[in-house]
């Protein structure tokens, strides 16, 4: 096992960040939650992956040639990892990362999920291009769903709202409708 190996089990893909005597610094690559220390012993049922293994399991779609994205794409996607970059030396340091995180997230006026979002996206995939802005969807590909569960390939339970709801179903104290 070397640092930025990919390792699988079953559909859990963890990817190797850092390495310390018996302890490993890994991400989830498919639920991209924050990266953990972890004994290395609890790896040993897990065998190498592949790059391809990662991205048809996860659905992401990596664009090795940046020239074919458009300049917006692009510029998001470079804003996106100027974000993050100051972050990568010190991502094995949990309370130097925090910090980090924190100060980047008021200064880019973003929230501190979205700096951890595109950190977590960067370090599953080790590729800039899942930084980039991903195409909309339009009203008609909403409305037919998808295999993946969007929630317009859903069966609904009902069409009518519920006595908390009131009228609006979809607009509740607190939600933000975009």
């Amino acid at each position: 096992m070397k640092k930025h190996d990919l390792l699988r089990s079953g559909d859990n893909i963890v990817r190797v960040l850092d390495i310390q005597q018996e302890r490993v610094f890994v991400i989830e690559c498919i639920n991209r939650k924050m990266p953990v220390w972890m004994e290395s012993e609890l790896l040993e049922s897990y065998v190498r992956c592949t790059d391809g293994e990662i991205f048809e399991i996860s659905g992401v779609d990596v664009i090795r040639d940046t020239d074919a994205l458009d300049a917006d794409q692009r510029k998001i996607m470079h804003e996106r990892y100027t974000m993050i970059a100051p972050i990568l030396p010190f991502i094995s340091d949990d309370k130097v990362r925090s910090k980090l995180i924190c100060s980047i997230a008021e200064e880019s006026k973003v929230s501190k999920q979205t700096i951890r979002s595109y950190l977590c996206l960067y370090l599953s995939y080790l590729d800039i291009t899942v930084l980039r802005q991903r195409r909309q969807r339009s009203v008609h590909e909403y409305a037919a769903g998808s295999e993946k569960g969007h929630p317009a390939g859903r069966e609904r339970k009902s069409a009518e709202p519920s006595k908390k709801q009131g009228k609006n179903p979809c607009k509740r104290a607190g939600d933000r409708l975009y």
